[in-house]
């Protein structure tokens, strides 16, 4: 017979529900990559979703593995484009020259709704960013000496501090219902085994 006791901890299971970071995420749809150095400062205007920010991350590519590799920096500004006030600055060594590569902004406070924008510059002709069609509607791509490309995305994402609680998906429900008939049910055998002693 299960006790009360394992019900309930199997209904405690059904409820610790994983949580997860707010995320803005955009890399589907690559059509192509641009050289940071030559579009210096590539930029990338995103909406703020999380007063929290964690990181900022690009989906970087080799494009001219004859050069070496120097160090890249990411600028953090307040509003569209680089005229803005600079919130925060990291300079970091690309150690992988494929794929995502979160830079660690913890600490800076965003306003949720404002918009802001992550540029990324570097001296090194080896190093890209992807890019993706326009995408993303919380902001567009900016290149530094050709302005505003409204029509393409970098593949980027934006990670918060905050968790938020996942939601439960069918077989959750299921574990609960099933966890409250295993109470019930131990409550109910229980009862009757206490009034037949009696």
């Amino acid at each position: 017979m299960i006790s009360i006791k394992t019900a309930a901890f199997a209904l405690l299971a059904t409820l610790a529900v994983p949580a997860s970071a707010t995320t803005i995420a955009n890399d589907g749809g690559i059509i192509d990559y641009y050289q940071i150095a030559f579009f210096s400062p590539l930029a990338q205007s995103f909406t703020a979703v999380d007063a929290d920010l964690r990181s900022i991350g690009f989906n970087y590519a080799e494009m001219n593995s004859g050069y070496g590799n120097t160090p890249i920096t990411l600028n953090l500004y307040e509003g569209a484009g680089t005229g803005g006030t600079l919130l925060a600055s990291r300079t970091f060594d690309l150690l992988n020259l494929y794929g995502f590569t979160d830079t660690d902004f913890s600490g800076v406070t965003l306003s949720v709704g404002q918009v802001y924008t992550a540029a990324v510059s570097t001296s090194s002709p080896l190093e890209g960013i992807y890019v993706t069609a326009d995408a993303y509607a919380g902001g567009d791509l900016m290149t530094g000496p050709y302005g505003e490309e409204s029509r393409r995305d970098l593949a980027f994402r934006v990670i918060g501090g905050t968790q938020v609680a996942a939601v439960p998906e069918p077989a959750s429900w299921s574990l609960l219902l099933c966890g409250f008939g295993m109470i019930g049910g131990a409550m109910r055998s229980r009862r009757r085994t206490a009034v037949r002693f009696v």
